[in-house]
Parts: C-alpha cells; structure tokens; sequence
C-alpha cells in the first residue's frame, strides 16, 4: 500500500498518530507521517528480537545495549535545544509580536479603567475642561473590572508565550519520556520504549474534540487531510468576521478614507489567504506559512487600533498653546473657556468613536473580543509546542540512526534523516490526484471565501465612492456615513456643521443667516450624530431631524431658536446638549417638560441665554449627567432639583436673578466644580451667605428689571454650607466683580462704531479702555473685560494663535 494511502487508512480507523499530528489538526500544514518511520521501525525490530535470525551473541548483544545506551542518555542530556534550532529565522519576530501584544493588552486593561486619563495624555488635553475634554462614556464598573481583569489574564498569557519559547524543553510534551526512559537489556528493546513514549502521549492527551471528529469522519468518510481542511476554515471564520465587522464600523461611523482604504485591502488579503488554505493542503513542516499567516493576524487584533489611534493624534487639528492663553485668563463660567466647542466636530467625534472602539462597553463586546484572544493564545501554543515536538523528533531520529545496526539483507541506505521522511512525505501527497469525491466540497468552500472577501472588498469601495458622490453637494455634511448609495437620493451625513465663530457685522450677527432647509435636507436619510450650528438662524427644529435616532450632540449657539419641540424627547441616545442664546428679541421662550426623561446616556447640559424661560424639564432621569451650566436664567423660577445626578462633576449657575433658593447639593457626590457668578439671587438674598447684600455690584437693584432680587430668610442647609467652602471666593458669589453682562452685550455702536470688524482693536467704551473681540462668538464688538486684553497679550508673547499685526496691536506688544 501507497504511504499516502496508508496514513489516511491510519487516520480514519483511529490508529493513533503522534504528538505532532494531533497539534498540527487544525492548522494549515501537512501532518508529518511518523507513521512510515514507525513501520520501518517495527519491521526492523521484528527481524532484531527473532534469535534465529540474530547474527550476535546473546551476551554481546546485551553488552553492546548497555553501552550504547548509556552513549545515547550521555548524548541526549549533552545536546542542548537551542533557540534558533526550534524556532528558525521566524524566532525572534514571534517573540517582538508577543512582547507588544502583551504590552497592547496591558494598555487596553488599564484603558478600561483609566480611559479619560488615557485619552487626555494621548491627545494632551489634560487641562482643557477639567479633563473631560473628550467626555468619553463610562461603562457599568461590572464590566470595567471583568474587562480589566480578563485583559490581564491575556496579556499574562501572551507573556507565557514567550517563556515557553525562551525555555523550550520544560514544555516539551516528549522530553520527560525520553530523557526519564528507564535503561533496556537490548537496543531492539531501547528503540521499542523510545518508539513507544514518543506515540502514546499522544493518544493520552488527544482532546474530546479530536475524537469527536475522527468518529464524525469515520462516519461521513471524510479523509483527514479534508477534515483538517473543514477544522481550518472553521477557525479562521470568527475572527475573519470580526475584522469584517470592524471594518463596517469604520465605514458606518465615517473614519478617515486613507484608514478606510488600508483596512480594507488588508482584510482581503486576509480572506484571499483563507481561501487558499482552505482548498491546498500545504506542506509546511517548519510552520513558515501558519506562522506567518498569525502574525498577520495579530495585526488586525492589536496593530491596526494602534495605527488608528496614531493616525488621529497626528491629524488631529487645535491650537493647544492658544486655548491655554484663556483658560488662564478668562474666568470660569463663560464658555469662552470650554475647549471643545473650539474644536473641529468631525476630529473629535472620530477619535470618541476609535478610542471608545478599545473600551469593553458591554458584556457582548467583552465575550467576543475574548473568545479571539482565546483563539490566539490557543493557536500560537500549538505552532510552539508543535515547532519543539518537531525538533525534538529531528533529534530522536539522529540518536536512532546513529543505534540501529543495518540489516543483512538490506539492499538500500541504512537510514534516512528525518527530513528526508518529509520529503518523501510531501512527494507522496503533492502525487495525490487533485480530483476525488471532496475536490466540489473543497472548492465550494474555498470559492465561499473568496466570494465574501471580494465582496466584503467591494462594498467597502463602493461605499466610500458612492456616498461622497451623492454629499460632494453638501458642504455643511463634514463627515460622512459610507454606505452603498447607488442610486439612493439623500446623503447619509454623520455631522452637520454650519459655524460662523466670529461674525464681522452687527447686522450679521443679528439677522444671520437661515439654514434649517440645509439641516433638513441632510437630516432626512436618519444618519446624523452631530449637529453643530453658530451664528446660523434655524428658528425652530425641522421635523426630519426626529428620524435621526442616533444623534449624540446639539449644539445650537446663537440660532435664534424660540421653542424647542416635544417630540425631542424621542432622541434617546443624545449625549452634549449646548442651546445659547442672546439679549436680541429672538429667542428661547419655552423648554417643553420630560424632554430629558428619556435620555440616559446625557453627560452635558448648557443652557446659556435664556432669560424668558419660566420653567426647566427634570434632570432626575440623568443619572450619567457630568457636566451642567444654566447661565442667564433671569426668569426660571426654581431650578430643577439635583437627586439623582449622581455623576455630576462640573456645575455652574450664572445670572440666576428671580430662583431665590437652590436645591440640595448632598445628591451631588462627585462634583468636583461649583460656580455661581454673577448677577444670581442666591448669592444676594442671604441663601448662601446669610447675610442679605444689596450694596454689592452684582447686587444692586436694577431699573425696568422684570424680576428684582429680594431678601429671604431661607438658609441653606449645613451639608451645603460645607460644600461651598470647599471652593475659593472667586468661585461662590464674587459680588464685587464689576463686570455686568446685559449691559456688555454687542450693539450696533460697540460693534460696528468702535471696532469696524477688525480683532485686537483699541476701544473705549465709557471711559473704560477695551479690546476689539468676539467673546463668547458673538460680533467682534468693544469688551472691557480686563482678562481679554490680558489674554491677547500673553498670545503675543507666547507666539500663539492668530499672528499679531503691528499696525493694530501694537498696543498690545506686537513688534
């Protein structure tokens, strides 16, 4: 019989196969067929142990085995396994690819729990908005402590991955048989022990699933060389649908194109490999091709988030040195001071999406990001202990040749090197015929591959190029949802952005422009996840803007916006709510009530100019709310009550003049910043101080004021008393700060009159020197704050921002 034939005899009636057979099941590579050598072996032995046919002396014989037993313990103990031997070229690439895995699962562990702190040392905005620049979502801690943990273990067991390489025979499955092999009177009985332990571990330690599928085979008749071709492409399924599902994420959530286009070259590539596998038995005896194929694999596991990461930080788009001028200067409460309003929407939401990708938000996410780890970890200890068993076997061969005494009758070489066995193995299987009974099943399977990568290749590229065809019209969609659009009509747009940051005319600030037909139109396919308006008109929320479900941020400053619709309580997943208005006639009248009620995952309220809202919905359902401003609420009657507001770390209330008591703080258990500026009546009435103040700048009574401020004998509690020592002067109730804000609004005189629409301009207003500016991205208009002039100063000394000019900033030091 064939030796090809008769290993897949052996296989399919469970005759037991050795060590690296079982390893090398499920990977990509030719089972070496010892089952040859153990023949010969056999065959040899059976003519040695026959006395009748011995040319030796019993008693020579049994001397002859002694000694050169013991030759053969002295060599097997002397001869030291090294590192190149097992492992080849490929040794020390493996080990750099698992020294950084375990150092990326480390990282993604601490991610979990430290994720803004991460972020803000990545992207350096550790000082901007009192670290929540990026206002990253904070996962259940159940899930934070599972994910952290189970990365550790990870990341410990790609560092055992390492150990087993650097030691080698302490992992060996075939060592401790060999070496621990008790001596025999004959070599014929030393080659049957050596021939013995290096099979019947094997049998021992095959798993249920192994016998599983040699009686699932038995049954169907399926070769082995066809099974482990079925057990291949059953392994690389998972992850090659995972890598696929990132892929669909980066084109859903709009990543960058250059990303968009690497990502998905490389995950055809990773098909097409999968395809090649699944229909060639290749033989691989060194493992060159599997080895290569999971380092490849790795990239997409720990790389490819790496490069994305990478990618953002280098394109990322803010003038750190510049905001840092006004978080320095400019007083707390104006949202001058709040960094992300500053920045680029498109950026900042696409670094949110890649780096809230390495957070485990759910157990789902967490169980199949596992299960993939587990099939690496499992995967790479096969290839190891697969490449020493291998080697190990080299060696046995050598000291057997090196023993076996040829045969009289023998007419051909004595014996043959192990590598000369996989040679003639691989010529016995490139001979098999191509064609058989499983070639349709074999190539149905390889042409499913191949049809999904080329699919998965096309849709990706058609996406991209289809949808920003169909959005090239739209220049306020600055980032797009790659979808295939042919012949769809409406642009799937992710962020509507229309900002006018510094308007040049009173005129145009007053009465800007009207884009609420631009935002219906881009809003109508559902897509949108960032609305960002300023200095736009959109008078009142177009209704197609209830379709997008998945919208996350708001912000609508200076929109001229009168009432905000019922049916925005429908927008469940909104998390940044920026509304501002102004001292112009149009304005804020009316927030509808419960339109919070349905958003739980809400971690930014501002409210800014509304001085003719009465009422506010109830904050009670926001239990994820981290930052809240209400400022310019001349009319609200209470505020809404704290409880339940549990996260809350940042709260600011300005100009607050009718609410004559606030709420309890003790709900409040994470605050970390508390503000009350300004003209507010809690600070003037005696609520916080406990002594009525009207003599104060921020306190004096005002003429036509449609609400005074009055004393009250109500106190606030202890609990809260304590709360607000805890913060400096500046910061609760500064009423000697003399600086009114109705008062500093633009009019056409300081605006138009004074400045002309040029920045850093010399003014006078009332006497009171001021700098030409657009605070709070209102008109560049005089504002006689001293902290503006004090920031524009220290820009020029720094040399950050906008370049001086000396003919109009000289006055400031511009040279």
């Amino acid at each position: 019989m064939p030796a090809c034939q008769r290993a897949d005899t052996e296989a399919d009636s469970g005759t037991p196969r050795t060590v690296a057979d079982l390893v090398l099941g499920t990977d990509d590579v030719t089972v070496l067929e010892n089952a040859d050598l153990g023949e010969n072996h056999r065959s040899g032995r059976d003519e040695m142990q026959s006395p009748e046919n011995s040319s030796l002396p019993k008693a020579s014989a049994v001397g002859t085995s002694v000694e050169l037993r013991s030759f053969m313990g002295g060599r097997v103990i002397a001869e030291v396994t090294t590192f190149h031997a097992v492992f080849g070229a490929l040794g020390v690439p493996m080990m750099l690819v698992f020294a950084l895995s375990a150092l990326w699962t480390f990282t993604l562990a601490y991610i979990q729990v430290h994720a803004t702190e991460m972020a803000n040392s990545i992207m350096n905005t550790t000082h901007f908005d009192n670290g929540e620049f990026w206002l990253l979502p904070h996962p259940d801690d159940a899930i934070v402590i599972s994910s952290a943990v189970v990365l550790s273990l990870f990341g410990i067991g790609y560092t055992g991955l390492i150990v087993m390489m650097l030691y080698p025979l302490r992992f060996s499955r075939k060592a401790d048989t060999v070496t621990d092999t008790p001596p025999s009177n004959s070599i014929n009985a030393a080659i049957d022990t050596e021939v013995g332990t290096v099979v019947e571990p094997t049998v021992t330690k095959a798993s249920t699933f192994h016998f599983a599928m040699k009686w699932l085979s038995h049954k169907c008749n399926i070769p082995k060389h066809i099974r482990d071709n079925y057990l291949t492409a059953a392994l690389d399924l998972p992850k090659l649908i995972f890598q696929t599902t990132t892929l669909t994420t980066y084109l859903s959530h709009g990543f960058p194109t250059p990303i968009v286009y690497s990502y998905s070259v490389l995950l055809l590539c990773n098909w097409l490999v999968a395809c090649y596998r699944s229909q060639r038995y290749v033989a691989d005896p060194n493992l060159i091709i599997a080895r290569l194929y999971y380092t490849y694999d790795l990239f997409f596991a720990v790389f490819a988030p790496l490069v994305v990461l990478i990618y953002f930080v280098l394109s990322f788009q803010f003038d750190r040195a510049e905001f840092a001028t006004k978080a320095e200067t400019i007083q707390g409460g104006s949202y001058d001071t709040i960094a992300r309003l500053f920045g680029d929407p498109s950026q900042i939401s696409s670094f949110c999406n890649a780096f809230h990708y390495l957070q485990f938000s759910s157990g789902d996410s967490l169980f199949f990001k596992s299960a993939l780890n587990l099939l690496s970890l499992y995967k790479w200890r096969k290839i190891i202990l697969t490449l020493v068993d291998n080697h190990h076997e080299r060696r046995l061969e050598r000291e057997r040749t090196a023993q076996v005494q040829p045969l009289p009758d023998q007419s051909k070489p004595r014996a043959r090197s192990f590598r000369e066995a996989i040679v003639k193995t691989i010529g016995a299987t490139t001979r098999k015929p191509k064609l058989g009974k499983h070639f349709i099943p074999k190539f149905l399977l390889s042409l499913v591959f191949f049809v999904a990568g080329t699919a998965i290749f096309i849709y990706s590229i058609g996406s991209v190029r289809s949808s920003r065809a169909i959005c090239s019209n739209f220049e306020n969609c600055v980032m797009i949802s790659y979808q295939w659009s042919f012949g769809v009509e409406h642009c799937p747009c992710l962020v509507f952005a229309d900002r006018q940051t510094a308007p040049r005319t009173y005129a145009e600030w007053t009465n800007p422009e009207d884009t609420t037909s631009k935002l219906a139109e881009l809003a109508y396919a559902g897509e949108l996840r960032i609305v960002q308006i300023i200095n736009r008109a959109v008078p009142e929320l177009p209704e197609n803007l209830r379709n997008c479900h998945h919208l996350e941020q708001l912000i609508l400053v200076y929109t001229k916006t009168l009432r905000l619709p019922e049916w925005m309580s429908e927008l469940s997943r909104l998390e940044y709510f920026h509304l501002e208005g102004d001292y112009t006639s149009k304005r804020l009248q009316i927030v509808p009530a419960g339109i919070f009620d349905h958003m739980p995952r809400l971690t930014f309220i501002h409210f800014g100019g509304i001085p003719d809202v009465e009422e506010l919905p109830s904050f009670s359902s926001l239990g994820k709310l981290r930052y809240l401003t209400l400022a310019i609420v001349n009319s609200l009657k209470e505020f809404p009550s704290f409880e339940g507001l549990s996260k809350l770390a940042a709260l600011n209330i300005v100009e607050a003049t009718r609410a004559k008591t606030l709420p309890s703080l003790s709900p409040l258990v994470s605050l970390e910043s508390l503000g009350l500026r300004y003209r507010t009546g809690v600070c003037c009435n005696g609520y916080v101080t406990g002594k009525c103040d009207t003599t104060s700048f921020q306190c004096l009574p005002k003429d036509g004021e449609k609400y005074p401020m009055t004393c009250t004998t109500e106190r606030a509690s202890a609990e809260d008393k304590a709360i607000f020592k805890m913060y400096d002067e500046s910061e609760i109730c500064p009423n000697s700060f003399a600086y009114d804000l109705e008062s500093a609004a633009p009019t056409k005189y300081t605006s138009d009159d004074l400045c002309g629409s040029v920045l850093f301009k010399n003014c006078t207003l009332d006497g009171v020197q001021g700098i030409c500016y657009n605070t709070r991205m209102m008109v560049i208009s005089c504002v006689t704050q001293p902290a503006y002039i004090t920031m524009r100063k220290l820009q020029i000394e720094r040399k950050v921002g906008k370049p001086c000019n000396v003919t109009v900033e000289a006055w400031l030091g511009c040279t």
